[in-house]
Parts: C-alpha cells; structure tokens; sequence
C-alpha cells in the first residue's frame, strides 16, 4: 500500500509504520479500513454529550491504541490528552480536543478514500 501523501501532513509517521507494517502493507490497509469503518470517534462525541465519562475515557483509550498501531500520531497524541482530561476532576474540558479528533479524524478519512478510488 502507498501511503497517501495527505497522511503525513496530518501526522503520519513512517517510522512507526515501518516498525509495524514495514512487510505487511496488506494488513495494514485492512486494518486502516475496519478503522474507518467503525466511526468509533461517533461514538466518542455521543458519550460524551450524554456525560458518560467513564466510557467516553474507554473509547478514546481504544481510539488511542488503534491510531496508534495505524501510525496515525497526531491522533494518538490526542486521544492520549482526551484521556488524561476525561480522567480528571473536569472531563467537560475535554470538549475542545474531541472536536479536533473529529475533524481530524474526518481528514483521514478523506485521504484514505482518495487514495483507495484512483
């Protein structure tokens, strides 16, 4: 697999794709399309909204491990600091950073579709 030129401006790192993927680039594309797939970052936003703090901290912990086995760092990093907020004694400040997720999530996903329709 080719990786979209537009990843690594979003924060893409080759290096930790290559420490993982370097000779699976197959499994790599399947497993960047069951994330696309299930949209976890909805439902972030929907527990959240509804103030569920405990699960909305799980969900981003998940999305945490899953961008960062995709090498997707600039998500990783933050859903790590969605993490440490949702923890704390003011998860509501994490509203700021989850909208961020969010669009960044949504330009991966565009990347990633340009690059699966040529």
């Amino acid at each position: 697999m080719q990786i979209p030129d537009k990843f690594y401006e979003l924060g893409f790192e080759i290096d930790e794709y290559n420490r993982r993927f370097a000779k699976l680039p197959k499994l790599y594309k399947e497993c960047l399309a069951i994330y696309i797939s299930t949209n976890d970052i909805a439902r972030l936003q929907q527990l959240f909204n509804s103030k569920q703090w405990i699960k909305a901290e799980d969900c981003a912990h998940n999305l945490k491990g899953a961008a960062g086995n995709l090498a997707l760092m600039s998500l990783y990093r933050l859903y790590d600091e969605i993490c440490v907020i949702l923890r704390g004694s003011e998860p509501s400040k994490a509203s700021r950073l989850i909208t961020r997720a969010a669009d960044l999530e949504a330009k991966f996903r565009e990347a990633a579709e340009l690059k699966t329709k040529k």
